[in-house]
């Protein structure tokens, strides 16, 4: 049932995070493979983070509130996306920054092509200023921290 799902679920993201975390301070002597392998455990918890999430979504949408699936996606892939911009500049990581511009984009595609395929007038102009007002405080917060993005570029690139 549920229950179960949720733990396994929960059992495989500890594990793929404990890899990470166990990779990290493994007794590789070469500290780009050791950074590379941790890499890719965290790589693979975030993916099947986002995967799960969205089953979940999904899942419950179905059950609940079927023709608010799509919607609700779309708002967890935003909320997912600034995440990973966030933790991006909080961990000085250009590669999950870029990730999380990548699905913000995506998310907008997705909002365009399907999501408002079937939304009456009124609620499309509703999504789209919405929409707009997302996009403008994104390039403010960029622009309020542009010094830190090239100052992170900068020392991404010397590594």
């Amino acid at each position: 049932g549920h229950g179960a799902r949720m733990l396994s679920n929960l059992a495989i993201l500890a594990g793929l995070f404990l890899m990470g975390w166990w990779s990290e301070g493994t007794p590789i002597r070469d500290e780009r493979v050791r950074r590379n392998l941790a890499a890719i455990h965290y790589v693979a918890f975030g993916s099947m983070l986002f995967l799960l999430l969205s089953v979940e979504t999904a899942i419950f949408c179905a059950k609940v509130l079927p023709d608010a699936m799509r919607p609700a996606l779309s708002v967890l892939w935003t909320l997912y996306s600034a995440v990973l911009i966030v933790l991006g500049f909080r961990m000085r990581s250009p590669s999950m920054r870029v990730t999380g511009i990548a699905l913000f984009g995506i998310t907008v595609l997705k909002v365009f092509l399907m999501d408002m395929a079937e939304v009456s007038t009124p609620w499309r102009i509703v999504s789209f200023i919405i929409l707009g007002l997302l996009l403008v405080g994104c390039s403010f917060l960029y622009y309020r921290f542009k010094d830190t993005i090239l100052e992170t570029l900068g020392s991404a690139r010397e590594e």
